[in-house]
C-alpha cells in the first residue's frame, strides 16, 4: 500500500534507530555475511565507511581485540571513530578467547568516559573503596575494579529481579510479566544496594565542572546503569498487531477520528 521509495525509507529508519539502540557486535558483522550489513546502519559510518572497515579488519586478522585498536591500528579515522565506536561492540569470540578484553567495550559508554578522562574507572575505584593503598599497573588495576564493580551489580540486578517477582507471585499468582519488568522504572533507588549506588554522582559532576570541563552528570548517570544492564536492550518483545492499530496504520484512522 506505500510507494517502495517510502517503505525503504522508513526501513531504513527503523534499522538505524535499532542499531543506535542496541549496537553493532563489530568481529561478529565481520565475519559473517549475513551481519555485515548492520554496519552501514551504525550512526557515523554509512555504506562506503562500513565496506572500508571490514576490509580493514580482514587485513588484520579478521578480529579486532579493543575498540582502542580500531584508531590505534588505523582501521578508521579520528572522526569517524569518534562518531561511531559507541555504537561498536567488541564481544568474547573463540578468536578472542586467549585474550582479557576490556570490560568496558561491550557497553554503551565512549572510549572518552573509560580512556581519555578515565572517570568509569575512578567511579568504581571508589564504589569498592580502593583509594590510594591499591598497588599495581593502573590500568590493569582499573580493569580489575571495573570487572568487579559491573559484577556486583550485575548481582544485585538479579537480587532485586528475584524479590520484585516473589513479591509479585505472592499476591498475583504466577503472573509475573518477566519481559516487561524494567529496573530502571519499576526499582525505586532506596532499593539498591549494589555499590555504585553508594556514590555521590552529583558532586562528582560538579567538581568536574568545576574543573572547567563541563556538565557531565548525564554521563556519569549513563555510566551507573551500563555498570548494571551492559547494553541493554530496551524493545519489548514484538507482539501481533491488533485490529484497532492496524487499522489505523493503514488509514490513519482512530476511535476519536471516526466519531
Amino acid at each position: 500500500l506505500l510507494p517502495k521509495p517510502l517503505l525503504l525509507r522508513q526501513y531504513e529508519r527503523v534499522l538505524c534507530n535499532a542499531v543506535a539502540e542496541v549496537g553493532v557486535d563489530v568481529n561478529g558483522a565481520c565475519t559473517y555475511d549475513h551481519m555485515h550489513g548492520m554496519l552501514t546502519f551504525v550512526p557515523g559510518l554509512g555504506p562506503r565507511k562500513a565496506a572500508a572497515l571490514k576490509q580493514s579488519i580482514d587485513r588484520i586478522g579478521g578480529v579486532v581485540a579493543s575498540r582502542r585498536d580500531l584508531l590505534a591500528r588505523r582501521l578508521m579515522g579520528p572522526v569517524v571513530f569518534t562518531n561511531s565506536v559507541a555504537f561498536l561492540r567488541i564481544r568474547d569470540i573463540d578468536q578472542l578467547s586467549h585474550q582479557l578484553l576490556h570490560p568496558l567495550d561491550d557497553t554503551r559508554l565512549h572510549p572518552d568516559v573509560y580512556h581519555r578522562n578515565n572517570w568509569a574507572v575512578k567511579i568504581a575505584i571508589d564504589a569498592l573503596e580502593l583509594g590510594d593503598e591499591a598497588t599495581g599497573d593502573p590500568e590493569d588495576l582499573g580493569n580489575r575494579a571495573l570487572r568487579d564493580v559491573m559484577q556486583d551489580s550485575h548481582n544485585e540486578v538479579q537480587r532485586l529481579f528475584d524479590a520484585t517477582k516473589a513479591e509479585w507471585e505472592g499476591l498475583y499468582g504466577p503472573t509475573f510479566d518477566i519481559a516487561g519488568w524494567n529496573p530502571r522504572t519499576d526499582v525505586p533507588a532506596e532499593r539498591w544496594r549494589d555499590k555504585v549506588e553508594e556514590l555521590d554522582l552529583d558532586t562528582f559532576a560538579d567538581m568536574i565542572e568545576q574543573s572547567g570541563l563541563g556538565k557531565w552528570l548525564s554521563h556519569l548517570v549513563m555510566i551507573k546503569w551500563e555498570f548494571r544492564l551492559p547494553f541493554e536492550d530496551p524493545r519489548k518483545p514484538m507482539e501481533p498487531l491488533a485490529g484497532d492499530k492496524l487499522f489505523s496504520l493503514l488509514t490513519g484512522e482512530t476511535d476519536m477520528s471516526l466519531c
